[in-house]
């Protein structure tokens, strides 16, 4: 068995297990880590589907035949979780804003998914959704951050890393499912390039983890009152 090629394959799901480690060996996290807690649980849970119909495709029953709809789930598990902790470690600042995210995306996914594409094919206006929303929070809280006028450091702020990794994924990984769900089915037509874009993708990925993985540990390494924190038994 080709080692590599075994580690690539498998790259979307043990990149994953960097941030679920740090996880693990922090007994207490305070409150606005818990978004990205359960998005780390249910990410790895959905790419173990993912990379399992992918490998045993043929072996799969024919409503498993492609991972589609865990790729979709993935990214709406995404945007869901991730306004979740902005709107947490802004506290009332982004409240507002957050809740019309969430509120603009599952309006989005329910006439999407009813009149335009099916959840199990890999849609093509949910990365465009997810990108714009994710952005627009990111960038919000970056906007913040440089006109507070406060003594906090935030470059230093665990939220920093976390937002600095969704506003990387979402703007590169944006290219890369637009090349994929392009309707002239570039991948077909130069199989170096699309298997180029996979490996950028994988790239990403893993960056994309190690900093989740960062932040989360910043996280619980900080000092909070007893009432801000909650216990993983």
């Amino acid at each position: 068995m080709d080692i590599y090629r075994t580690i690539s394959d498998w790259s979307e799901v043990w990149a994953l297990l960097i941030p679920l480690a740090v996880i693990l060996r922090s007994p207490r996290r305070c409150r606005e880590c818990l978004p990205l807690v359960i998005y780390i649980i249910v990410a790895l849970l959905l790419n173990i589907i993912s990379v399992l119909i992918q490998l045993y495709q043929d072996e799969m029953p024919y409503y498993l035949q492609n991972n589609n709809l865990f790729y979709n789930l993935h990214a709406i598990a995404r945007v869901i979780l991730f306004s979740w902790y902005i709107g947490l470690i802004c506290n009332k600042r982004f409240s507002t804003v957050t809740k019309a995210a969430i509120g603009v995306f599952s309006l989005f996914l329910a006439a999407n998914f009813i009149f335009i594409e099916s959840i199990l094919d890999l849609s093509k206006w949910l990365p465009v959704a997810e990108t714009v929303i994710l952005l627009l929070l990111c960038m919000k809280y970056f906007l913040f951050s440089i006109k507070d006028d406060s003594e906090t450091d935030w470059t230093k702020e665990p939220s920093f890393t976390a937002c600095t990794a969704i506003a990387l994924y979402v703007a590169a990984t944006f290219f890369v499912f637009l090349f994929i769900t392009s309707p002239w089915v570039a991948y077909k037509v130069n199989l170096r390039f699309a298997l180029m874009i996979a490996e950028f993708y994988k790239l990403i990925f893993l960056i994309y983890c190690v900093l989740l993985a960062i932040a989360i540990y910043r996280t619980s390494k900080r000092k909070l009152p007893e009432n801000t924190v909650f216990a993983v038994h």
